[in-house]
């Protein structure tokens, strides 16, 4: 949350979550030309390494390359020590390759770093503009699995994972963003994150997951770091995930 907020105030704008596509022989995956990141094939943690100290890599980065290249470099900050579900860092699944890209287990919410109201996840916004609901009532990360799926085979090809420098869908770092991560329409009621589902039998890729006993630790916008149980309710649940509803948050917050 400290990189995310020097970088607005650095470029005075919050990264976009990520390109539509990461291969650079798809001209759709350059369709956010205009934008004020420019075309790139990128996500949001490619433009948060030179605030985690991970500017050497960030320097080497080319669009012309899959997920702009380095998508093997581990990122210590991006990872969680409690995962279980990855090897050195690395994704597990044979699926698209997967496994030799390295994860993050920590998403961005799409809400806030997407534009849903055009269904992409190429946003244009900003600290405090695009966030009306306040920065402390407004979850910018959550908790994600390095490799997740529910068939119990890691060569399934409904396994997937949570990659940092993959823009795909199924593999991008995202949530609140519907079934297999695309792009959805519209400000959808968020749905409750999973606490320690096993990461190859039930894991619900449409969902954040914790593998912490008892709860989810988010990131909020004001920086500030929360452990949310799952007795929260619903309502609260997606309030905390949408930036401009202005609904009343319940004390279970």
């Amino acid at each position: 949350m400290l990189a995310t907020h020097n970088l607005n105030d650095t470029r005075g704008l919050l990264p976009p979550l990520c390109a539509p596509c990461a291969d650079p022989a798809n001209p759709a995956c350059y369709t956010q030309a205009n934008s004020a990141f420019g075309a790139h094939n990128y996500t949001m943690f490619h433009f948060l390494l030179p605030y985690v100290e991970q500017k050497a890599i960030y320097d080497r980065l080319n669009p012309a390359s899959y997920g702009g290249g380095n998508y093997d470099k581990v990122i210590p900050s991006f990872l969680c020590s409690s995962d279980s579900s990855n090897a050195n860092g690395k994704c597990l699944t044979p699926n698209g390759g997967g496994n030799a890209w390295a994860i993050s287990n920590y998403a961005g919410n799409y809400f806030v770093f997407g534009d849903p109201s055009r269904s992409t996840t190429v946003g244009e916004n900003q600290i405090p503009r695009s966030i009306p609901d306040g920065t402390s009532n407004t979850i910018f990360f959550g908790e994600v699995y390095g490799t997740c799926g529910n068939s119990g085979n890691l060569n399934d090809p409904t396994t997937y994972g949570s990659l940092w420098a993959d823009a795909n869908s199924g593999w991008r770092s995202g949530f609140n963003l519907g079934n297999y991560k695309g792009a959805v329409t519209g400000y959808a009621a968020a749905k409750m994150f999973q606490v320690t589902p096993h990461y190859l039998n039930s894991c619900d890729l449409s969902r954040l997951q914790s593998n912490h006993s008892g709860g989810m630790m988010v990131g909020l916008g004001d920086g500030g770091v929360r452990f949310i149980t799952p007795s929260i309710s619903s309502t609260s649940w997606a309030a905390i995930n949408d930036p401009r509803d202005g609904a009343v948050i319940g004390s279970d917050f």
